[in-house]
C-alpha cells in the first residue's frame, strides 16, 4: 500500500477526495442516498452548529444516533473541528449512557430528532438530516449558514473518537483513537479487502462500535458507498437489502453466519450474487462453520479477524486461501506486531499458550476512563489484551 501523508479524518475521507468523488453515492439509507458532495454539505452545517454552540478543539461531544447518515456526518464534523466524538447507541442502558456522560464530561450532546435522546446532558441539540440533499436542521434552531471551509489544520496525532468497550469485565473503558490511527486503519483495510469506488458495503452492526465503524470508514476512504441496513436485523432483511442494493461486502458476528447457513442454499446464493467479501469477527466461529460458509458462497472471499477496540483487526485470516488454517484467526495484518507472553512477560515459542500482546499503527495509546487503565494495559508500547492463545509455526494465531 502506497504511503500517504497523515491527514485528519475529515480530510482523509471526504475533503481531499471531493474533486473526484463529489457526485458518487456515499451513504445510502433505504431508498435515499447522499452523494459525497451532499455528505460534505451536511458535515459543514454540523460544524457550523458546533461552532455556534461554543465547541472548541479538545471538547467532547456526545452523540446519540442510531445507524444513520447523520451519525457518520456528525462524527466527521466533530473530528473536523478538532473536538472528540463520543458515540453511544441510543438503545444502550441508562447506566451505560450515564457512565459515558459522566466520564467524558461532554460540552454538547447531539442526538437524532427521530430518537428520544434520553440525555441527562444539560445542552442537547436535536439533529435531522435530509438523506438526499444533505440539508440539516437543528432543534433548538441554530445558525448554520456560515459554512466553514473544506480544509482544516487539525493535528492528525490528536484524539478524534472515544469508543467505549462492552464492559464485560467491569465498567466500560473509553478507548481514545487518534485521527492518524483511524485513517491508517481505513486505508489499510480498504487495501486488504480490495475496496474500490464501486464497492457497496452493508452495515448491519452498530456504528457506535469498532467493528462496523472501521468497515464504514474503509469504504469511504476508497470512495465507495456505505449502505445502512434499515428496519429489523434479520436474515430476510439482510438478503432482501443485499439483492436490492447489489451489496459487495459486509461484516458480521458469527451468530448471523449461523442463520445464513440455515436459510437455504439457493436463496442465499441468489440474494448474495454480487457479494465479493464477507468478514467475521467479535466472537469465535468453528472451522466446520467456516468450511460450510466457503461451500455456500463459492465466489465470495471469507475473512475472520481478531482484535479489540484498542487494536482493531490485529489479525486477519483469508479463509479461502488458507483452508488448512480454519481453526485459527490468521496472521497479524501488515504493520501489526503480535507476541505471546508467558507469566513473567517473556516471549513464548511456537505452540506455547500465553497472553496475546499487540501493537500497531491503529492502536489506541490511552484510555479516557478509568484513568488508571492506560498504565495497566498499554505497557511499553504493547497492548496487553488479557486474551490467551498460541501462534503456530506459520505465524497464525
Amino acid at each position: 500500500m502506497k504511503e500517504r501523508k497523515p491527514a485528519n479524518l475529515y480530510r482523509a475521507l471526504i475533503a481531499d477526495r471531493l474533486s473526484e468523488a463529489a457526485d458518487r453515492p456515499a451513504v445510502r439509507t433505504g431508498q435515499d442516498c447522499l452523494s459525497y458532495a451532499a455528505l460534505n454539505l451536511a458535515i459543514r452545517q454540523i460544524r457550523a452548529c458546533l461552532a455556534t454552540s461554543g465547541v472548541v478543539p479538545g471538547d467532547r461531544v456526545l452523540l446519540r444516533f442510531p445507524n444513520s447518515a447523520a451519525l457518520i456526518a456528525t462524527v466527521l464534523a466533530v473530528a473536523a473541528e478538532g473536538a472528540i466524538a463520543v458515540p453511544v447507541d441510543p438503545l444502550a442502558s441508562v447506566s451505560r449512557t450515564a457512565w459515558v456522560n459522566e466520564s467524558t464530561a461532554p460540552r454538547l450532546c447531539l442526538a437524532s430528532r427521530h430518537t428520544d435522546p434520553q440525555s441527562s446532558h444539560s445542552s442537547t441539540v436535536l439533529v435531522a438530516l435530509d438523506n438526499r440533499s444533505g440539508a440539516v436542521t437543528f432543534t433548538p434552531d441554530l445558525d448554520s449558514t456560515a459554512l466553514p471551509p473544506n480544509t482544516g489544520n487539525v493535528d492528525p496525532g490528536g484524539a478524534a473518537l472515544i469508543l467505549f468497550s462492552s464492559g464485560s469485565t467491569g465498567r466500560p473503558k473509553g478507548v481514545v483513537l487518534t485521527h492518524q490511527a483511524l485513517t491508517w486503519s481505513a486505508r489499510s483495510l480498504a487495501n486488504l479487502f480490495g475496496f474500490t469506488p464501486d464497492s457497496r458495503e452493508l452495515i448491519v452492526s452498530p456504528l457506535a462500535h469498532s467493528g462496523a465503524w472501521q468497515r464504514a470508514i474503509a469504504t469511504l476512504s476508497a470512495g465507495g458507498e456505505v449502505c445502512l441496513l434499515t428496519g429489523r436485523l434479520s436474515v430476510a432483511n439482510l438478503l432482501e437489502t443485499s439483492a436490492r442494493v447489489s451489496v459487495t461486502g459486509f461484516y458480521t458476528p458469527p451468530h448471523l453466519v449461523r442463520y445464513l447457513l440455515s436459510a437455504g442454499t439457493e436463496r442465499v446464493r441468489r440474494s448474495l450474487a454480487t457479494l465479493r467479501g464477507l468478514e467475521i469477527g467479535s466472537a469465535a466461529i468453528s472451522k466446520d462453520e467456516l468450511a460450510s460458509l466457503l461451500a455456500l458462497l463459492p465466489e465470495t472471499e471469507i475473512y475472520v479477524h481478531y482484535g479489540l477496540t484498542e487494536c482493531s483487526r490485529a489479525t486477519l485470516l483469508d479463509a479461502r486461501r488458507h483452508t488448512g488454517k480454519l481453526h485459527s484467526v490468521g496472521p497479524p495484518r501488515p504493520g501489526v506486531d503480535l507476541t505471546i507472553a508467558g507469566e513473567t512477560g517473556r516471549p513464548l515459542g511456537s505452540g506455547q499458550v500465553g497472553q496475546i500482546l499487540l501493537r500497531g499503527p491503529q492502536m489506541a495509546h490511552a484510555y479516557w476512563s478509568p484513568p488508571d487503565s492506560t498504565g495497566r494495559t498499554l505497557v511499553d508500547g504493547w497492548l496487553e489484551t488479557g486474551d490467551y492463545g498460541a501462534v503456530d509455526a506459520d505465524g497464525f494465531l
